[in-house]
């Protein structure tokens, strides 16, 4: 506490105690810092039937891919990109949230929020025919 805080304190105190009308007052306190903004997403890519097609995110290639992003994992420059890699006999349908066509392109960059997509494959016949 500062020796200014103290000297108003006990002026403070010594008014209440005798009656004497309050004259001084105590300093403002010091502006509270802003604080440092917390953001965290989830992105989850899965395939919706590995036999047909598998997903990349980052340096990752699986069935499913869960990746968590926080302020001390910090988000790709410039977004990040998921890709379908269609099995052989089938061609990518599109990403989808949920029932919801997001894209039709084999990859798809997006920036920071939660994610969930699912990678859709449809087969070819063998006279080259999506079925």
């Amino acid at each position: 506490m500062r020796i200014t805080s103290i000297i108003a304190l006990f002026t403070l105190l010594l008014g209440m105690f005798f009656g004497a009308p309050l004259s001084a007052s105590l300093p403002a306190p010091p502006p509270t810092p802003e604080p440092t903004p917390l953001w965290d997403f989830w992105l989850q890519v899965a395939s919706a039937d590995p036999e047909q097609g598998l997903v990349c995110a980052g340096d990752f290639v699986g069935e499913s891919i869960s990746l968590h992003f926080h302020n001390t994992n910090p988000w790709p420059e410039g977004g990040l990109t998921v890709t379908a890699l269609p099995g052989e006999g089938f061609v990518f349908d599109g990403w989808y949230d949920h029932d919801e066509l997001v894209s039709m392109e084999l990859s798809y960059t997006f920036i920071g929020r939660h994610v969930r997509l699912v990678a859709r494959f449809r087969p070819v016949d063998k006279n080259g025919h999506v079925s």
